[in-house]
C-alpha cells in the first residue's frame, strides 16, 4: 500500500541548519581545501574557515582549523621526522649529481642513551664553491637564523658578494642551537669544502654580528682571517651606556670614515663628550671602521646586513620540514644560477657589471663639478669648493680613501682621469669586470631526480 500527502494544515515552521557538522572530520576538511592549501600553505585559518563556510556552510574552530592546516602540511611537504630520516640519502643524492659538492650529515649518541640522534649537516653545492673561489670577493658573512619547525634548530649560513653586488651563497648548515661547537663545526667543513678544490688561501674576511663562539672558532679554523663586526650591532652595545644623537651622529661618522683623518675627528670630538666611550671603541679587536679595510677586498661593507637578507629570503621556509627547507633554498638558487649565467654571457670579458657601471656613472656625474691640477707621475690635486684631494691613479689613492676601499674609481678620480685623457672603466677592479663575474657562474647546478 503507498500512501502520498495531499494536504497539509497547520504552520510549518522551518528546521534550524545545524553549522557544526560532526562528520565533516580534518581529513575531509583538508581534502576540500587542498587547491587553496597547496597555493599557499600559511594559508591564515580564519580565511580557512570563511571558505568552508562559504562553500559548505559549516562552521569550524580555529582549533581545528590550525590541526587542518598542519595536517596538509604534512601531506604537501611530508612529516618531520620523515625528513630527518631521509637526510643521509638527500646527501648522497646532492654529491652523486652534483660532484665536487661538500654535503656532510652528523649523527651522535648522548650518555645513557642508545638511540642515534640527529647533531647536523653541512650543504655547499660545488657551483657555489668554485664561482665564490674563482670570482668573487674574498669576504665572508656568516649568521644565524632560529627554525620554527617542530624540532627548532638553527639555521648557520655563509654568504658573499658578487661582481654586480648580488647576494651569493657558499654555504649553509642544520644544527641544534648556536655555540662555539655549532660554528666549529660549520667553519670545519668550510674549510674542507674549500681545501677539496685545492684551495690554499687562508687569509680570508669574515663579517658577523658578535655571536656566541664564532671568533673561537674562526682562531681555531682559520687562524689568519681577518675579521670585521658588524657595526650595527656594535652601536647597539654602544648606546646601552653612551646613547644620544651626538653619540649616534659621531659613531657613525667613525664607522663610514674612509679616511683616518676623518675617523681620528670624530674620535676626538667623542673624547671630549666622554674619554670612556672612545676607550671602548678602541678596544674593539676586530675591524668596523672603513678607513681600515683591505683594499684587495674590494668591499665597504661595515654591517652583516646583506647576510640577513638570506634569512629574510628563507623567512616562509623556515618553519617547513628540513627537507622542504633544503629544497627551497636549492631550488631556488639553481634558478637564480640559471638566470646569473644569461647575464654573464651578456656582458664582455673587459666591461664592467650592471652594477659597477651604475656606480662610475654617478661619479663621472659628479666629477663634473671639481677642479683638476695635474702634478705629474700620475698625481693630481683635485678641488671641490674650498677642499682639496690629492689623487694618486697609478696606486688608485684618494685621500677620500673611497675609490680603494670600493674598488670603482670615486668622483674625484674620475675628474684626474679624464683629465689624463683616460677612460675610468679601466681603473676598475677586476671583480666588477666580465671576467670575474663570467668565472663566479661558470658552473651551473645540476638538478636532483625525485625523492
Amino acid at each position: 500500500m503507498t500512501w502520498a500527502i495531499k494536504e497539509i494544515s497547520g504552520f510549518h515552521k522551518a528546521c534550524y541548519r545545524m553549522k557544526k557538522n560532526s562528520l565533516a572530520t580534518t581529513q575531509w576538511m583538508c581534502k576540500k581545501l587542498e587547491t587553496e592549501l597547496q597555493a599557499n600553505p600559511k594559508m591564515p585559518v580564519y580565511s580557512m574557515a570563511q571558505t568552508l563556510m562559504k562553500n559548505f556552510g559549516i562552521e569550524v574552530s580555529r582549533r581545528t582549523m590550525y590541526k587542518v592546516r598542519d595536517l596538509a602540511c604534512v601531506q604537501i611537504y611530508g612529516g618531520h621526522e620523515t625528513s630527518y630520516n631521509v637526510l643521509a640519502a638527500y646527501g648522497e643524492m646532492i654529491k652523486k649529481t652534483n660532484p665536487g659538492s661538500w654535503a656532510l650529515i652528523t649523527w651522535h649518541s648522548p650518555q645513557n642513551d642508545n638511540a642515534i640522534h640527529f647533531k647536523g649537516m653541512f650543504v655547499s653545492f660545488n657551483a657555489w664553491i668554485i664561482g665564490f673561489l674563482k670570482g668573487c670577493r674574498p669576504i665572508t658573512g656568516v649568521d644565524g637564523c632560529h627554525l620554527k619547525g617542530r624540532y627548532k634548530g638553527m639555521l648557520l649560513s655563509a654568504m658573499s658578494l658578487d661582481g654586480n653586488n648580488n647576494l651569493y651563497c657558499i654555504a649553509y648548515a642544520i644544527v641544534g642551537k648556536e655555540n662555539t661547537e655549532t660554528w666549529t663545526y660549520f667553519f670545519r667543513n668550510l674549510r674542507l669544502a674549500f681545501e677539496q678544490h685545492e684551495c690554499v688561501k687562508w687569509d680570508w674576511t669574515f663579517i658577523s654580528d658578535r655571536m656566541k663562539g664564532v671568533d673561537k672558532a674562526l682562531e681555531k679554523e682559520f687562524p689568519r682571517a681577518t675579521r670585521r663586526v658588524c657595526a650595527q650591532h656594535l652601536y647597539s652595545n654602544f648606546k646601552e651606556k653612551w646613547s644620544g644623537p651626538l653619540y649616534h651622529d659621531l659613531f657613525w661618522t667613525a664607522a663610514n670614515a674612509k679616511s683616518a683623518y676623518v675617523y681620528n675627528k670624530a674620535l676626538d670630538k667623542m673624547a671630549q663628550m666622554s674619554p670612556a666611550s672612545v676607550r671602548y671603541l678602541q678596544n674593539v679587536q676586530q675591524q668596523w671602521s672603513l678607513h681600515t679595510f683591505d683594499p684587495e677586498v674590494a668591499c665597504i661593507h661595515n654591517t652583516s646586513n646583506f647576510v640577513e637578507s638570506f634569512n629574510a629570503l628563507i623567512n616562509g621556509l623556515r618553519e617547513l620540514p628540513v627537507m622542504s627547507l633544503m629544497e627551497g633554498i636549492r631550488t631556488y638558487y639553481m634558478a637564480m644560477f640559471s638566470e646569473r649565467m644569461e647575464l654573464a654571457d651578456k656582458i664582455e670579458l673587459t666591461d664592467p657589471t650592471p652594477y659597477a657601471k651604475y656606480v662610475l656613472e654617478v661619479n663621472c656625474l659628479d666629477s663634473r663639478y671639481c677642479t683638476v691640477i695635474k702634478a705629474g707621475g700620475g698625481e693630481f690635486e683635485v678641488r671641490e669648493g674650498t677642499t682639496v684631494f690629492p689623487v694618486d691613479i697609478n696606486n688608485g689613492v684618494c685621500l677620500c680613501g673611497e675609490c680603494k676601499a670600493a674598488g670603482i674609481p670615486c668622483k674625484y678620480a674620475c675628474r684626474s682621469i679624464y683629465h689624463n685623457k683616460e677612460e675610468p672603466v679601466h681603473y676598475i677592479h677586476g671583480f666588477f669586470l666580465g671576467h670575474c663575474y663570467k668565472l663566479t657562474y661558470v658552473e651551473h647546478m645540476h638538478p636532483l631526480p625525485d625523492k
